[in-house]
């Protein structure tokens, strides 16, 4: 008899999954089953509710006005510089005798296409600078105000060439450049 009081628990453990096994398919099958119901949340959310996504921005309605004037005002890339080799070398009248002045001049833009352009126009750019500077007298370059006035007006020349000459190709817009700088500046 006590044969037949085993069987019948041994038939109830084989049916129930059988021991560490069947634990271990069992985690499984639950692990499987909570990747497949968190891929198919990302899905649904990201397809069919973006706004409910993590780390979505809320939807904000923005006047074309605002986005123009926010596009005006901030830069867009960083800045690229422009050697105007070789420095620039004029004479200068200083009453009884002839000075020179050496300046390395480099311009600044965001925008490649500003650049090209300045290469593209560089003899007229380097005249303009060289009649500018050749106008100068020696107390004029001599002082900070003399020479801040000068890189002024070098810029405003140099840009005012670029919107007569235009851009190097015509389809393309022009930019802007932002700033000249003198990187050498000798008066002998």
């Amino acid at each position: 008899m006590a044969e037949e009081t085993e069987a019948p628990e041994q038939a109830t453990a084989a049916k129930s999954g059988g021991g560490m096994v069947g634990k271990i398919v069992n985690a499984v099958g639950i692990l499987v089953l909570v990747i497949a119901g968190n891929i198919a949340t990302n899905i649904i959310v990201r397809d069919f509710m973006p706004d409910l996504a993590p780390g979505a921005a809320p939807a904000v309605v923005v006047d074309d006005a605002d986005v123009d004037a926010a596009a005006e005002d901030e830069p867009k890339g960083p800045p690229i510089y422009l050697a105007l080799d070789p420095p620039l070398v004029a004479s200068i009248d200083d009453g009884e005798s002839i000075r020179f002045v050496q300046i390395t001049v480099e311009v600044m833009s965001r925008k490649q296409s500003v650049l090209d352009a300045v290469v593209n126009h560089t003899p007229v750019i380097r005249n303009n600078l060289l009649m500018l500077l050749g106008r100068k007298t020696v107390p004029e370059l001599a002082s900070s105000d003399g020479k801040e006035k000068l890189r002024q007006d070098a810029l405003q020349e140099v840009q005012s060439v670029l919107e007569t000459m235009g851009p190097l190709k015509p389809d393309e817009p022009m930019g802007e450049l932002e700033d000249l700088y003198f990187t050498s500046f000798v008066v002998q």
